[in-house]
């Protein structure tokens, strides 16, 4: 995952995702046990993610999914996404640097945008 100047570029094993500042509403912690509704998981899944259902994500808030629902299982991990609420969920060693840098990002993403002259004028 990498903050850009016009969006996020999120990287899985067989697929990449670039998401708009523009799509983006909301980023705030969230335990991934309360992004993911973990007693909805399979028996075997449950057990496995037990610890990593406490660890803290940065979840995204979206105003739109950056592609249909169906490519968003086949190409990426069940908890990268959370369809129902149209939200990205990150796991990152240090949620607090990445929240500052999506802040910086796309403040200078808006920002930039206001200084154009705008096409109507």
């Amino acid at each position: 995952m990498q903050c850009r100047p016009v969006h996020l570029y999120v990287r899985a094993l067989i697929m990449s995702l670039i998401i708009p500042y523009s799509r983006m509403q909301l980023a705030r912690p969230r335990m991934l046990g309360q992004a993911v509704a973990h007693e909805r998981q399979r028996a075997v899944h449950r057990g496995w993610l037990n610890p990593f259902w406490i660890k803290t994500t940065v979840a995204i808030a979206l105003s739109d999914l950056p592609m249909p629902d169906i490519q968003l299982r086949l190409g990426f991990s069940p908890y990268l996404f959370n369809t129902q609420d149209k939200e990205l969920i990150l796991r990152v060693e240090d949620w607090v640097d990445l929240s500052r840098q999506l802040l910086d990002f796309r403040g200078r993403w808006q920002a930039q945008r206001r200084r154009r002259p705008h096409r109507n004028a």
